[in-house]
């Protein structure tokens, strides 16, 4: 894919990438993790997976030293049916990944008996 292309070659290079106001830059990995945005990540009513250990787990698998608890810039806060995040576009794009990859587990995993 481009995106494993870019991870390539940049990092030989030492440099990153953010896409920034549908923009492609360039750039180093310092100036990268300055460039937080918040997201928010809604999880359907029927999902079993529970927020509060979602929030807990995240940061311990997730880039562990990107987080503010260890003198990161992420924060994570469970808010209802959700994730409030604050981090670098590197690591929502690994949360998201975690997130579908605990989403399929939990379709393939069969309903439980009563």
């Amino acid at each position: 894919s481009l995106r494993s292309a870019l991870n390539i070659a940049q990092r030989d290079l030492g440099l990153t990438y953010v896409v920034e106001n549908e923009v492609l830059e360039i750039t180093t990995p310092e100036q990268a993790e300055s460039l937080t945005e918040t997201r928010v990540y809604a999880l359907p009513a029927q999902a079993e997976l529970d927020v509060a250990s979602l929030a807990e787990i995240i940061p311990t698998v997730v880039e562990p030293d990107s987080w503010d608890s260890v003198g990161g810039v992420g924060t994570i806060v469970a808010h209802g049916r959700g994730l409030v995040v604050l981090q670098t576009q590197e690591v929502h794009e690994k949360i998201n990944g975690l997130i579908e990859q605990l989403r399929r587990l939990q379709e393939l995993s069969p309903p439980e008996q009563e």
